[in-house]
């Protein structure tokens, strides 16, 4: 059996892999107990580093700092039904778990530090059965204790067989608990569950597979919710709660304290000195505003408003040699759902249609025309995604997906029209007319579909084609989408960096919140193989699977991709960033660890 990549090692690995300054080491550790104390040494060196750093830099400001930000609207803080970026940005400020990433800045790189754990999780021979000690007299906000019997509770509602929590999904795949599917589905009791607590500071997880070391840190970081809220949210019959939906009805047992929620306009944050995260947070304030248009972003960076923002269209052409820009590389691909199986144009049904609209998708004019950074793709996966650890290697650098990637990321005028004018007979040849969202609250998101929609028009023709554009509300869109209530919209798939295989789960036939009504057997069993299964620890077979899902997806044109949205970031000149503008999976650019001069 493969040995599992050791943390230290991993975390130099991601330095090395996507900033382009380490070197080449694949050398794997001995043991388990020696790999756990060195990273649990490493650790506490890193907390103290950075507690003393803070309080230095508190000294020399002598007064408190404070980080404003802009960012979109929240429904809820339930962290068992995130859907928006928004909301987990906030539960990771009024939350916190057993460990977390950080940036170390004396060695220059991330690791993972135990937050309410006493000592980093530890696996045992069979590589299924991880354990975590936590820390005594950890508590929230309130005062309530926090110990093992909280994150019990936590993930048992979570997985509620009435509830039904739409975050349920990752103790099926990326965390695969024992029996975890089979009670959220009411055939089996709790008692089942591979989750346990040992002791009042000591839980075990027990995984139906085993799963590579760096995805259990991953994925165990789960955010406990604060069982006396959660309960006295519940309604009757126990099938929902409105816990998190606003400030008097969520808990903190993270670094900040919510202080106001003025719901789609402003939110504050008020850092907690006690936190067991609080090392690793610099800002004493936190404010969050909703400021509606990239125009008027841009405009609140200028007047110091915000600490950053990202540089699009003809700000880049003004800031592009702007010694403060620093640029990243994200996991998102966008692009448009495409409802193959829609009930208001019957007519998107026909995969000849689907593959004119994916072959004559305008990339390039979008990508650079609208926003100049963001990267033309044709395929599903980012760019920053890794499938060999050990050696370093992304995705997109291997063979088998060189083999298989569309020339040109898929973009054929000429292949369009072909199967353009195969669909138009079948019509009968009639005009076809089918309806697009985008994001009514963007202008960039509307330039998009307005480019697409001059382009499929000016290629295709006037009278034969006729793409309808219908603004909507983010959150509105994809409830449109989950309902299946939509002919194409804008929208991404994301993927976790360092497991895409499991990231492609949103796409699998049984996932609760999907935007696709598509499913595929193969696919299916694909997915779950690779990102748990039997070859999770095949490198070679894992990458080809990935491919062929890729493949599945992109012949059926469930999803046509766009672009990769990699910014161009400005921040405001009072922010040091530790990490000295290298971009980070997970931790991005360290911003909260970040010095202020206030």
């Amino acid at each position: 059996m493969k040995k599992a990549l050791s943390i230290v090692l991993a975390m130099a690995l991601t330095a090395s892999v996507f900033v382009g300054c380490g070197k080449n080491n694949s050398e794997n550790s001995a043991a388990n107990n020696a790999k756990t104390n060195t990273a649990n040494s490493q650790a506490e060196e890193t907390k103290n580093n950075e507690a003393k750093e803070n309080e230095d830099k508190k000294t020399e400001n002598a007064g408190p700092t404070v980080w404003r930000d802009a960012k979109g609207t929240t429904k809820t803080l339930n962290p068992h039904t995130l859907t928006m970026k928004t909301e987990v940005d906030i539960c990771k400020l009024i939350g916190s778990s057993f460990i977390k990433m950080v940036y170390d800045v004396e060695k220059k790189q991330p690791v993972y530090v135990p937050i309410h754990a006493a000592e980093l999780p530890t696996v045992d021979e069979s590589g299924k059965v991880w354990t975590i000690k936590m820390k005594k007299g950890l508590k929230w906000a309130d005062g309530t204790p926090i110990n093992a019997n909280t994150y019990i509770y936590s993930v048992k509602m979570e997985l509620d067989p009435k509830l039904k929590n739409s975050g349920s999904d990752l103790y099926f795949v990326d965390l695969p608990l024992v029996n975890a599917k089979e009670y959220f589905e009411g055939n089996c009791e709790w008692s089942e569950v591979g989750f346990k607590a040992l002791d009042e500071y000591t839980v075990q997880f027990t995984l139906a597979n085993e799963i590579p070391e760096i995805d259990f840190m991953n994925n165990c970081q789960i955010f406990p919710v604060h069982e006396g809220l959660y309960e006295a949210g519940m309604n009757e019959d126990r099938t929902e709660t409105d816990y998190g939906t606003d400030i008097s009805k969520v808990e903190s047992c993270g670094p900040y304290v919510m202080t106001e929620w003025i719901r789609d306009q402003f939110k504050s944050f008020e850092k907690r000195p006690d936190a067991q995260t609080a090392p690793y947070y610099t800002p004493d304030r936190i404010e969050f505003r909703v400021i509606d248009g990239y125009a008027q972003e841009f405009q609140a960076f200028l007047d110091g408003q915000v600490e950053a923002v990202s540089v699009l269209g003809e700000n880049f052409d003004k800031y592009a040699d702007d010694p403060r820009l620093v640029y990243d590389e994200v996991n998102t691909v966008w692009g448009f759902y495409v409802n193959s199986d829609t009930p208001i144009s019957p007519v998107l049904k026909d995969k000849n249609l689907r593959k004119a609209l994916y072959h004559g998708m305008p990339r390039q004019s979008i990508s650079k025309g609208i926003f100049r950074t963001f990267k033309p793709v044709g395929t599903m996966i980012s760019s920053i995604c890794m499938v060999d650890p050990d050696k370093g290697t992304k995705y997109k650098e291997t063979e088998q997906f060189k083999a298989f990637q569309p020339a040109n990321e898929g973009s054929d005028e000429a292949l369009a029209k072909e199967y353009f004018e195969k669909a138009y007979a079948a019509n009968g040849n009639k005009q076809i007319t089918f309806e697009v969202m985008y994001f009514d609250n963007s202008e960039t998101m509307k330039q998009m579909a307005e480019v697409m929609e001059e382009t499929f028009e000016n290629l295709f023709g006037r009278d034969k084609i006729d793409v309808q554009l219908k603004g909507s509300p983010a959150n509105v869109a994809y409830d449109m989408y989950k309902e299946g209530k939509y002919d194409m919209g804008i929208g991404a798939t994301g993927q976790d960096p360092f497991n895409p295989w499991a990231s492609m789960k949103v796409y699998h036939s049984t996932y609760p919140e999907r935007n696709i009504t598509y499913k595929n057997e193969k696919f299916d069993e694909l997915q779950e193989r690779s990102s748990a299964g039997d070859l999770a620890f095949k490198t070679d077979e894992r990458i080809a699977a990935l491919v062929e899902m890729e493949k599945i997806l992109l012949e059926q044109v469930v999803f046509i991709p766009v672009f990769q949205n990699n910014h161009a970031i400005l921040y405001q000149d009072r922010i040091n960033l530790h990490a000295e503008g290298n971009f980070y999976p997970i931790i991005k650019f360290a911003e909260y660890q970040c010095d202020i001069i206030e």
